[in-house]
């Protein structure tokens, strides 16, 4: 999301760190320009959600008497494809839990575990 021609106060107030991973929701309405008004209720009935995520970082462009943010706001599908090398196995669990035994045994195959109702 980028946002132009903003004044040093406002610049100072999204640029903060406290901004980060906050929620981030875009609607979709339609604006009547013979009325000057939204089409739809104040309800924001015919308005439609089209991105909701979270603020991951930001970048400013600075210029003269104005400046420019481009926020990074990220969904949860953002990086779908990474794959984050966590595996249910012994030793990928001690890497951080280097005391705690309880995945001994996830390597052996369980065929007789009962799901669901009978």
């Amino acid at each position: 999301m980028t946002f132009s021609a903003l004044d040093p106060t406002t610049v100072s107030n999204i640029a903060k760190s406290d901004n980060i991973n906050q929620p981030v929701t875009v609607w979709r309405a339609i604006w009547d320009q013979e009325t000057d008004t939204l089409i739809g209720d104040s309800a924001g009935d015919n308005a439609v959600m089209i991105f909701k995520g979270r603020i991951s970082g930001y970048r400013i462009q600075d210029a003269r008497d104005t400046a420019t943010i481009t926020l990074q706001v990220d969904s949860q599908f953002t990086d779908f494809e990474k794959v984050n090398c966590r595996r249910t196995n012994m030793d990928n669990f001690q890497r951080e839990h280097s005391n705690d035994y309880s995945m001994e045994f996830s390597h052996e195959t369980l065929s007789d575990l009962k799901w669901g109702k009978p």
